[in-house]
């Protein structure tokens, strides 16, 4: 930590806020703060006039609870974690798809919280497991309020999460062939 209270990266030595999670040179993990270790401040530290007697700006106000919005990700640890199925479609042409929620409290680098982020995963599948209390990084879209993600990171076991969806190609594949058939069929075996 700096005499400002501003961060320095190891990677590149640029400074980022106390709150900051990646550098924002050149975008890399800034290691989680520890209360009880020392911090390492480097001796070479740029002069900048009135830095010494100027006060750090204030963080800035956290957003308001449904203002998510654009894409990005997100680090921390994931709490309420429920899974269900949903029936979609009506008839007989019905489907199934698997719902993920959660939200992931975020902490600052004091381990202080700084605020949830709602979380849904949707797919046709679900492959991989996240649990109440672990550690993930997650990287979507926000979509009103909540960030939609295809795949996450559970840094707790390592384990990379993702939802599948229909497969294109395969349903494009099988429709060419039923074609294929029904033409061989009315002007071929027609005649």
């Amino acid at each position: 930590m700096t005499v400002d209270g501003a961060w320095t990266c190891d990677r590149c030595g640029a400074e980022a806020p106390p709150d900051a999670q990646r550098c924002r040179n050149c975008g890399a993990w800034l290691p989680a703060y520890d209360e009880g270790q020392d911090t390492v401040t480097r001796g070479w530290r740029r002069h900048w006039p009135g830095a010494v007697f100027a006060r750090p700006k204030p963080p800035p106000p956290p957003l308001p609870v449904g203002t998510l919005h654009g894409s990005g990700s997100v680090e921390g640890v994931a709490c309420n974690v429920q899974v269900r199925t949903e029936v979609r479609g009506s008839g007989g042409n019905t489907g199934t798809v698997i719902v993920c929620n959660f939200r992931v409290e975020v902490y600052d680098r004091r381990g202080r919280p700084v605020g949830l982020v709602p979380v849904e995963m949707r797919g046709d599948s679900f492959d991989g497991a996240v649990n109440d209390g672990d550690r993930v990084r997650v990287e979507g879209k926000a979509r009103r309020g909540t960030l939609r993600v295809k795949r996450l990171y559970n840094l707790t076991t390592g384990a990379e999460v993702s939802t599948g969806g229909t497969h294109w190609g395969v349903a494009l594949l099988v429709l060419l062939v039923f074609t294929a058939c029904m033409i061989f069929i009315f002007f071929f075996a027609g005649r």
